[in-house]
């Protein structure tokens, strides 16, 4: 199962436990302040929204003039 550490509403820190392994046995009670399941999809720069998770829009590519 994934994780995430939020900051406002959108996704900072994507934390993983190792197989075999709960998140709380693989990481210090400081670092798991505030953290939510997510889920498989959700990287980080997502934002969650009433209940939805929506995946950053990608940059417009930059238009290179003419010559």
């Amino acid at each position: 199962m994934k994780y995430a550490k939020l900051i406002g509403n959108q996704v900072s820190e994507i934390l993983v436990a190792i197989d075999g392994f709960t998140i709380e046995e693989c990481f210090h009670p400081e670092v798991l302040v505030g953290i939510i399941p997510v889920p498989d999809e959700v990287q980080n720069g997502w934002s969650l929204v009433d209940g939805v998770w929506t995946a950053p829009t990608p940059p417009e590519p930059e238009s290179k003039p003419v010559a």
